[in-house]
Parts: C-alpha cells; sequence; structure tokens
C-alpha cells in the first residue's frame, strides 16, 4: 500500500472518530461542534489532497442547477466547501449565498472567488440560518444531509422551507442507506469495518415525511443518465417504489443508488 493510501485510510479513520463526536453530543454541543470537527476534517484534505475538497460537488452538477436556476435571481448554497459549484452560479449571473461551517475552508472559497462578483460566503452553525424569512428562490445542497445529526436534518428541512420564498424550491443530493456502499469502496482505502463519516443516510420513505413536517409538499425527482444528463422529473412516489425494490441491481438501475429530490415550498 503507497504512503498516500496509508495516509488516506488514516484521515478516513479520523473523520469517523469526528462523527463519533458528533453522534454522542448534545443538541447544543453540536451547535458549537460541527465548526471545530469540520475545520479539522478540511484541515486534513488541505494537507492530504486539496483537489479531494470538493467532496459530491463536481462540475457535471452545474448545467442541471443552471436549468433549475435564472439569472439574477438569489440563491442559497449550504454546505459549499471550496466554493467551486457557487462561484460557477455567480459566474452564470445568480446571486449565490453560500453557507460553510469551516472557516479553513471558507478562507480557501474566498480567495478562490477573489474578482468573481454576486457570491457571499458565510460561516453559520450548521443549524441555523441569519436570513430573513423568504430570502431566497432556490436553495441546494451537495452531500450534506448525511454530514447532519439526525434531529439537526429534521431542523435543516424545516429552515431552508423557512428561508425560501412561495414556490421557491430546494434541491439536494445525498447517499441512499439502501444503496450505500462501506467506507471502503467509497474512498478506495482499506478501513475498519466501523469507519463510517456519515451521521445519517436516508430512503426517499424517510426523506418524504421530515419533508412533509417541514412543509415541503410538492416533491419530485430529478433522474440523471450517463452522470450528466437530467431527464423530465420522477415522480417521489415511483422513487419510493423503486427503492422498494428487493433486487440491488434494479435499485440501481432505477436511480435510487443515490438520492436526489427536487422539493418545492
Amino acid at each position: 500500500m503507497s504512503d498516500r493510501s496509508v495516509s488516506a485510510e488514516a484521515q478516513v479513520q479520523a473523520e469517523a472518530e469526528l462523527a463519533k463526536q458528533l453522534l454522542s453530543a448534545t443538541d447544543r454541543e453540536r451547535q458549537k461542534l460541527y465548526g471545530t470537527v469540520y475545520d479539522e476534517i478540511y484541515s486534513m484534505h488541505l494537507s492530504r489532497d486539496p483537489a479531494t475538497l470538493e467532496f459530491g460537488a463536481t462540475p457535471r452538477m452545474l448545467p442541471f442547477l443552471l436549468k433549475l436556476t435564472r439569472p439574477g435571481e438569489p440563491v442559497l448554497e449550504i454546505g459549499c466547501g471550496a466554493g467551486l459549484i457557487a462561484i460557477e452560479l455567480a459566474r452564470a449571473g445568480r446571486q449565490v449565498t453560500a453557507l460553510e461551517v469551516s472557516e479553513v475552508v471558507l478562507d480557501h472559497a474566498r480567495r478562490r472567488a477573489a474578482g468573481v462578483s454576486g457570491v457571499h460566503f458565510e460561516k453559520v452553525d450548521g443549524i441555523t440560518v441569519p436570513h430573513p424569512d423568504a430570502s431566497f428562490e432556490t436553495a441546494y445542497s451537495i452531500e450534506v444531509i448525511e454530514h447532519l445529526h439526525e434531529q439537526d436534518a429534521i431542523a435543516h428541512f424545516a429552515e431552508v422551507h423557512r428561508l425560501l420564498r412561495p414556490g421557491g424550491r430546494y434541491w439536494f443530493a445525498t447517499p441512499s442507506r439502501l444503496g450505500s456502499v462501506g467506507a471502503s469502496e467509497r474512498f478506495g482505502v482499506e478501513v475498519a469495518a466501523d469507519a463510517d463519516v456519515h451521521l445519517k443516510e436516508w430512503t426517499y420513505s424517510e426523506l418524504g415525511h421530515i419533508l412533509a413536517r417541514a412543509g415541503f409538499n410538492r416533491l419530485s425527482v430529478p433522474v440523471r443518465v450517463h452522470r450528466a444528463q437530467f431527464l423530465p422529473w420522477m415522480p417521489f412516489a415511483l422513487a419510493m417504489r423503486a427503492e422498494r425494490a428487493r433486487s440491488r441491481l434494479l435499485r440501481r438501475l432505477l436511480g435510487v443508488g443515490a438520492i436526489s429530490v427536487v422539493a418545492r415550498r
């Protein structure tokens, strides 16, 4: 195993231990702990390989977000990381507010965005967002909610609903608990069986319940093919039925190995 692989293995193990800290913390403790934990995680990424700062955000997602948003409208990104998507949306004329719990990665994002107008980066506690009601037309997050404690994820959806204008939409992507892979496969390294950096992975069925509790009453699923192109929406109920399919291969063919939802206010 190469030195680089050993470093990656150590990082996954360290992130799993930090995830356990968040899982065992009280509500009040987590509000302070998210920033501390992710400062440490992003510092590890920077020291090992800055390219890994992007996590799930990739340029392949830009065409979909450009279709979902319009020039000039206020857009909210939750968990912006190094700012790749937020900066490109701003270059395309969107007014982007990008939130992150880690000052370490925000410093990297702000330097990267130098000279780009229309994007503003803010540090938050991971639970609340200090903006007035109905501030945004569109919100999105990419591989974020699996890093939230279950109780904080429930509060998260209620907070996003508050921040959206009537008719506004929230697109989020997150791994499916039913289609999930282990840490060894996900990161390409040898790690202990209990090493998991996710606090809670969800199913469409579970998310349907908490989205309804938050006030989102129109849910749809954008179907992605060939890793880039999004087809017209799949009804949310169909995604739940596909998710219950016994065959893991069938679930993957139907596109429910990873969750993608547009929730409208």
